[in-house]
C-alpha cells in the first residue's frame, strides 16, 4: 500500500475505539484494589482477587484494546492471584479462552487438576467456563489475548 492509499479498516481508524486503560500506581491502597478488581471483571471474566499477606500498595498497569473479534491486553502487576470458581461461571457464563504470554516475572496457572510454572517467553491458556487460578509469583507481565472459542471451533 502506497502512503497516500486510504486506509478503511474500521476497527484501526474507529476515533473511538474501545480501549481499557488503568493504572494503579497514584492511587490509594484501598482504590488500588478496587479499581484493579473491577477492571479484570469488566476485561475478562468475573474473578476474585487476593494479595500476599502484608502487602499495602499495589502497583499495576493494564491496557487492552479490541482488535477485530479478539481482545489485546498487555499487564504489569505486583504479585496477586486471580480465582475464578463456579459459582462466578454461574453469575457471569463467558466462553472465552484467554491466552496468556508470559513476557517478565513468573507466574502459575492452575485448571482441571494441571498447573505449570510460566516464565519469560511462556504462555498458557485459560478456559473461563472452568474453574481457574492465576497466581502471578513475582512482579510479572503479561500479553493476554482474549478470544472466543467459536473462533477455535474450526
Amino acid at each position: 500500500m502506497t502512503d497516500s492509499a486510504p486506509f478503511v479498516d474500521r476497527e484501526r481508524t474507529d476515533p473511538e475505539p474501545a480501549t481499557v486503560a488503568l493504572s494503579t500506581r497514584d492511587l490509594t491502597s484501598t482504590e488500588q484494589r478496587a479499581l484493579w478488581s473491577q477492571t479484570l471483571d469488566s476485561t475478562y471474566c468475573e474473578m476474585a482477587v487476593d494479595w500476599p499477606s502484608g502487602s499495602d500498595g499495589f502497583a499495576a498497569d493494564i491496557v487492552a484494546r479490541p482488535v477485530g473479534s479478539i481482545s489485546v491486553s498487555v499487564v504489569r502487576a505486583d504479585p496477586h492471584t486471580v480465582v475464578r470458581t463456579p459459582s462466578m461461571i454461574e453469575s457471569d457464563p463467558g466462553d472465552d479462552l484467554l491466552l496468556c504470554l508470559i513476557t517478565q516475572g513468573t507466574a502459575t496457572i492452575a485448571q482441571s487438576g494441571r498447573s505449570g510454572v510460566l516464565c519469560e517467553g511462556a504462555f498458557g491458556f485459560v478456559d473461563s467456563a472452568q474453574p481457574f487460578v492465576v497466581r502471578g509469583e513475582t512482579t510479572f507481565e503479561q500479553i493476554v489475548v482474549r478470544l472466543g472459542r467459536d473462533l477455535l471451533a474450526p
